[in-house]
């Protein structure tokens, strides 16, 4: 598998899933070892207690009250503006 843009410099990355094929293959769990990601135990098809969950339905509402994207790029700016806005405290709230 190729390395994720998005995993680069010192962030500590933690997985949290419920344990989806995708995620429990063992090519997923070689490669997530290998690079040192750390799995959070979660319930199986728990989404109401998932915060992850959540975070996305809160971006997904405040994109579509702030911006009506037509084109990727513009998507791509609500998606990167929409996650600005979130408090940093979210960030240090999650385990």
């Amino acid at each position: 598998m190729e390395q994720a843009p998005w995993i680069c410099g010192h962030h500590r990355l933690l997985l949290m899933g419920d344990n989806p094929p995708i995620h429990t293959a063992q090519a997923s769990t070689d490669w997530q070892d290998q690079h040192e990601i750390q799995k959070l135990d979660w319930q199986a098809h728990s989404p109401n207690f998932n915060p992850i969950q959540n975070l996305w339905k809160t971006m997904k509402s405040q994109i579509s009250k702030l911006y009506q994207p037509q084109m990727v790029e513009e998507l791509q700016h609500a998606i990167k503006a929409a996650w600005t806005d979130f408090h940093i405290n979210l960030l240090y709230l999650m385990p």
